[in-house]
């Protein structure tokens, strides 16, 4: 291996789902970053996919390769004939599927870097597949925060495979100054009443459940508060019938899926996310650079961005008196809220930028050929 530092890479991105979540933004903001230094980046996605239209949209490499489930035996053809056709120098699995699917294809290519980022706090298993899919096929874990790094450790993985690199947003994009009343008047909400958002995909483990049984709470005591629920998901049906046994229609609000996320943010007074899991909660940063208090679930990497009493208080998970508890306070408290807003724009600038998220993952793959480099030439 001969390459130095300083020269360009050809960097294979693999991202196997059709949605758009936190982990997709992260995605792109890492392409933008490595195509702007210099880099030469590939993204392959399924077909029909929301990164496929907006990689498009962004001028991005786009590659379109079927990968419908993890037992999908062509994928794995499909990714190594791409791999060895571009001979790229790093491959970088963002989702579980992805890598399932594309790890045997990238040593089957003998690909120098083989990488895989861990988005998820759910318990790893100490077995033989793990041992092989986190250990043994790959050079690196990215773990996107300490959370999720305690439970690769949990699993066996040696700490010297695990890199934490905590996710970013582009801070810039966010403004705490931006007026929400536009939004809430397109959306039919008083512009003097209070207003509670969760910006969450509508799944499980996002505990939309526990959002709306901490909504009647805090209705029962602050009636004109109104409740906003951005994003969509397979729980929607759902989550819109508890809405109605809750007596909660015309106080919750469902956006659906929006792109104009800084404009919803603006309409919120506090952002709160109920996760049962989560690896870091990309839409707590937001909320932060948005100048928004947090009330969120102690759980994964939350902590890390979330301090208790300082821009937002924790909670059990599932505890949805105590999340109701704590956005009442908020609510009555607005010089803590304005308090607790500014200092996790604060926090959102100097510790959670995507220009750092994207800096670290290029430092880790010029790290793993420089290894592999000393250790092919030990003397």
């Amino acid at each position: 291996m001969r390459m130095n530092e300083s020269e360009p890479l050809s960097i294979l991105h693999i991202d196997a789902e059709k949605e758009w979540a936190g982990g997709e933004e992260q995605v792109f903001l890492l392409t933008h970053y490595l195509n702007a230094h210099g880099h030469q980046t590939l993204l392959a996605c399924p077909p029909g996919s929301e990164s496929a239209r907006r990689g498009r949209e962004d001028d991005f490499d786009i590659r379109i390769l079927p990968m419908r489930n993890s037992l999908d035996l062509a994928a794995p053809v499909r990714l190594a004939r791409l791999m060895l056709r571009e001979k790229v120098n790093v491959v970088h699995f963002h989702t579980a599927r992805a890598h399932k699917l594309g790890v045997w294809a990238a040593r089957f290519a003998k690909v120098p870097v083989v990488v895989v980022t861990r988005r998820m706090d759910y318990a790893l298993g100490r077995h033989f597949v793990t041992d092989i899919l986190y250990r043994r096929l790959v050079d690196r874990v990215i773990a996107i925060s300490k959370g999720v790094e305690k439970v690769l450790l949990t699993a066996g993985i040696p700490k010297e495979k695990v890199e934490v690199v905590v996710d970013g947003i582009d801070v810039d994009k966010f403004n705490p100054a931006r007026s929400g009343d536009g939004m809430r008047r397109a959306l039919g909400i008083p512009l003097d009443v209070p207003v509670v958002g969760i910006n969450a995909t509508l799944t499980q483990r996002k505990g939309h459940h526990y959002f709306l049984r901490a909504a009647r709470e805090v209705i029962r005591e602050l009636p004109r508060t109104h409740f906003l629920i951005a994003g969509d998901g397979p729980l929607r049906g759902e989550l819109e019938v508890l809405v109605r046994q809750l007596g909660l229609a015309g106080r919750v609000i469902f956006t659906g899926h929006r792109d104009d996320v800084v404009d919803v943010l603006a309409a919120f007074d506090v952002l709160v996310l109920t996760s049962v899991y989560e690896g870091l909660g990309v839409a707590i940063l937001e909320g932060m650079a948005m100048g928004k208090p947090i009330v969120a679930s102690r759980v994964g990497g939350i902590p890390e961005s979330t301090r208790e009493g300082v821009n937002g208080f924790l909670v059990p998970p599932r505890d949805y008196e105590a999340v109701a508890d704590r956005i009442k306070r908020l609510l009555k408290d607005r010089a803590l809220a304005a308090r607790m807003g500014k200092e996790g724009r604060r926090i959102v600038e100097e510790e959670f930028s995507s220009r750092m998220m994207a800096k670290q993952n290029e430092s880790v793959y010029y790290e793993v050929l420089r290894s592999k480099r000393i250790s092919a030439h030990p003397g």
